[in-house]
């Protein structure tokens, strides 16, 4: 439809009508109106700069110059009616630019391609008549679509340029709301409205998702505001719009994900539910990588919500399809888990770390966990330490490769055996050994046996090293 249409007359006049109205769902109503523009008009940047300007007009007094020159003053929130339109103007604003990044992305740049398409398609005639009287090297890069390709590539770019410079940076109209968020979120005191407070952080965040400059240049006050802001439910829209600044731009998001896990010990369980939700959604689509801070979802695995614990099984259970992926998390976590700092009591760590190994089920992989979880009390600290690795020791299928690795790596723990709990859990070791390895292998678990009790016996671990020099 035309930009003056009547249907787009209607809409626009609806809106402006019951801007004042505070008894019906008037942002609920815009969300979708604006959608319709960006469907239905054949211009609806033109459409919805219009109603923004009487929108603003309805929110601010006109002043001297453009229409925007003041708008990043301190308009008063005392007046409900003021109150109501700032949130109001503040959400439709943000949907405005994420419809318009959508149109962008779809709509022009298909329209675009299509047209190339059209323009190709009446041209190949022309060029397989040329095509003799070219050099050999143009004529194979035709043959091979090369052309083509080239033209798609600055379809692509000539919109992401338009994303970054003209929309909510530069001289575009959107731009020019940019000071009104930024002051506003910054401004709690100011502005100490929640709903107020909640529109701009969420509008703020849809025009992080149109400019890569615009996202890295708010992200630390983002960030800042999802610890900080007193309401659950904006701590739990700022999460899941950084789940779409992560798609969008994960190179950017790359040295702020420890503060979207940090959102895993919010005090708020809806909060931390969605915090699992987006995590989860993320790992799986390989846009945040599965090490360094997976310790935090494992911890979810005994959270005090039944939904979250649910929430946080689902993943594990998920990325266990994917090739060794719990496999190559489960020194991280183990590590991170069993170090005292954490806070976590034995009996979490033991509850989690059952769960968990139920998943590594190859025998391969059992044997290098062996391996690594003995190197592991070479830099264990504490005594506490020295229990949960050995306890997950305890959690492995041996099978002899398993165990043989168990054995040689004996130099690394001997001198932790004098501790009753890490000498009772390499009994529970033995014991499940003696039923699952071939009966050649008797002989050398017997002496594996000896030495094990050998070395509990000795309180010193010196008198223990030199009895085994010749073991070993």
């Amino acid at each position: 439809f035309e930009d003056h249409h009547k249907l787009m007359g209607t809409i626009m006049d609806k809106l402006v009508m019951e801007f004042d109205n505070p008894k019906v769902d008037w942002v609920g109503f815009a969300d979708e109106a604006i959608k319709t523009i960006y469907n239905l008009s054949e211009q609806p940047d033109s459409t919805c700069t219009k109603l923004l300007n009487q929108l603003l007009l309805k929110t601010f007094p006109p002043k001297r110059g453009d229409l925007l020159d003041n708008v990043d003053s301190k308009p008063g929130t005392d007046n409900a009616l003021i109150g109501l339109h700032l949130h109001r103007l503040l959400s439709v604003v943000g949907q405005v630019a994420t419809c318009t990044l959508v149109y962008l992305d779809t709509s022009v740049l298909n329209e675009l391609k299509y047209r190339s398409g059209v323009r190709e398609s009446m041209e190949e005639r022309k060029r397989d008549k040329k095509i003799l009287n070219k050099s050999t090297v143009d004529a194979a890069e035709e043959e091979l679509g090369l052309q083509g390709a080239s033209a798609d590539d600055l379809e692509t770019e000539m919109i992401r340029n338009v994303t970054e410079t003209e929309i909510v940076t530069g001289q575009g109209f959107l731009a020019k709301f940019a000071p009104l968020l930024r002051h506003i979120c910054s401004s709690p005191q100011l502005f100490p409205c929640p709903r107020i407070q909640n529109a701009a952080i969420i509008s703020l965040c849809k025009f992080m998702c149109v400019s890569s400059k615009f996202c890295e240049e708010h992200l630390q006050l983002v960030f800042t505001l999802l610890e900080k802001n007193g309401n659950e439910g904006t701590r739990c829209n700022i999460t899941i719009i950084l789940h779409d600044l992560v798609m969008r731009f994960p190179n950017l998001l790359v040295n702020w994900t420890a503060r979207i896990y940090a959102r895993l010990r919010d005090p708020s369980v809806t909060v931390r539910s969605t915090t699992v939700r987006i995590l989860t959604n993320l790992i799986l689509n390989d846009m945040i990588k599965v090490k360094g801070q997976i310790s935090e979802l494992a911890i979810c695995l005994e959270d005090m919500d039944p939904k979250i614990r649910s929430l946080t099984q689902l993943f594990f259970t998920e990325l266990s399809r994917k090739t060794n992926a719990i496999y190559n998390v489960m020194p991280d976590i183990i590590s991170h888990l069993s170090d005292p700092d954490t806070g976590r009591s034995p009996d979490e760590f033991q509850t989690i770390m059952k769960y968990l190994f139920d998943f590594i089920d190859k025998d391969k992989q059992a044997e290098s966990i062996v391996e690594k979880l003995c190197h592991r009390f070479r830099a264990a600290r504490s005594e506490r330490q020295w229990h949960d690795l050995s306890f997950c020791l305890t959690l492995i299928h041996y099978q002899d490769k398993a165990l043989k690795k168990l054995m040689d790596n004996i130099s690394c723990y001997y001198d932790k055996l004098s501790d009753s709990n890490v000498y009772e859990n390499f009994l529970i070791i033995l014991e499940r050994a003696q039923k699952s390895i071939k009966i050649e292998s008797k002989e050398v678990l017997d002496d594996f046996e000896m030495k094990i009790h050998y070395c509990h016996k000795k309180e010193k671990s010196t008198d223990c090293d030199s009895a085994l020099i010749p073991l070993l």
